[in-house]
């Protein structure tokens, strides 16, 4: 929760036992019924802005279609780095894909039509994804 930006969250020191692996938090993505309006809250009450819109906001994979906004904070941190641990561990750039279907097909309407609007998944970085599998397959 980088300098305060979700509200009701705060930071935790991060203590690992010798078995854990770190991860860092990436980005979650939201299955919404009206993007805009979710995307027009999101500015309103945490000042998040647009950063990708797909193809004008729209993806499709055959008969599956969805609309698909990344929104997110805006932070003075982002700077050019070759630094693999900065970028690993930065968290001060929130990234929010915010989804909405097209179509009574696909991923994102069979979301919406059984568990309704919320969060599809979480995603996190880390240092090593082979080694990060194979330590959860163990």
């Amino acid at each position: 929760n980088p300098q305060g930006v979700l509200p009701g969250l705060e930071d935790v020191p991060a203590l690992f036992d010798g078995t854990s692996i770190p991860a860092y938090a990436d980005h979650w993505v939201s299955n919404v019924t009206d993007r805009h309006s979710f995307l027009s809250t999101l500015q309103d009450v945490l000042g998040f802005t647009p950063k990708v819109d797909f193809n004008a906001g729209v993806v499709a994979a055959g008969r599956a279609k969805i609309e698909s906004t990344v929104t997110g904070n805006n932070t003075a941190k982002i700077k050019a780095t070759c630094d693999s641990e900065e970028i690993l561990k930065d968290q001060s750039q929130i990234y929010l894909p915010i989804n909405n279907a097209l179509s009574d097909v696909g991923h994102v309407h069979f979301f919406l039509k059984e568990v309704g609007q919320g969060v599809q998944h979480l995603a996190s970085r880390v240092k090593d994804l082979v080694s990060f599998i194979e330590r959860v397959n163990n």
